[in-house]
């Protein structure tokens, strides 16, 4: 969920809603919320995620990224993509970029206008959406991870994105838009697929990972 002044802004995998949550307004007479406007995705559009800067909401789709006003819902531009969706979308300064694979790369459009800025190339990118952590002894995710699971390991913050692609870990320099640096994961069983997930704090990269059965945090 969203919020853009008096809205709350909510949506599935075809819509977006907006509605009025200050008390007291914009009740009908049967007593539900009347929506403040609702946007219907075009045809073949399917949303894979959401992210808001400013007044401007950004929707992910498998191979268009489209752009919304928050507060009256009309779309600003809408963008085809090269690649499918990965993750994202971030944003930086006046620009939003968002992960894609199949090719794997880091697509870079100017905020306002959705003009593409760059497609950046990156060595490639890990499939598996498991957690590290939270998984049964069968492997499988357990009920309580099953969010957790459905998330490709990605870390954005600082003016950094760093992704794996099973083996190395690279990072992008989001504002000069090129890879800063690649280095390969150690302490790794080689017969497994590794799982991880990152995060980014204080100029460091936090990563969580299987260590054959003992899990280490580096």
């Amino acid at each position: 969920m969203f919020i853009q002044g008096e809205q709350a802004i909510v949506h599935g995998r075809y819509d977006v809603v907006a509605l009025r949550w200050g008390e007291g307004k914009d009740l009908r007479k049967d007593g539900k919320k009347e929506k403040a406007w609702h946007f219907r995705v075009p045809l073949g559009f399917e949303i894979q995620a959401v992210g808001q800067c400013g007044e401007v909401l950004v929707l992910s789709g498998r191979s268009s990224t489209l752009a919304l006003s928050s507060r009256t819902g009309e779309i600003i531009w809408d963008s085809g993509e090269v690649g499918e969706y990965y993750a994202g979308p971030y944003f930086n300064e006046d620009q939003v970029f968002s992960v894609r694979k199949s090719p794997s790369e880091v697509s870079f459009r100017r905020l306002g206008t959705g003009r593409l800025l760059s497609r950046l190339s990156v060595p490639g990118l890990s499939t598996n959406r498991k957690h590290p952590v939270f998984a049964g002894e069968s492997g499988e995710q357990t009920p309580a991870a099953a969010e957790a699971a459905e998330a490709y390991p990605v870390a954005y913050g600082e003016g950094t994105l760093v992704v794996v692609d099973g083996r190395t870990f690279h990072a992008v320099d989001v504002l000069k838009r090129e890879l800063r640096w690649s280095r390969p994961a150690d302490k790794l069983d080689p017969s497994v697929d590794a799982a991880y997930r990152m995060w980014i704090d204080s100029g460091r990269v936090f990563v969580l990972k299987p260590y054959y059965s003992v899990l280490e945090n580096l």
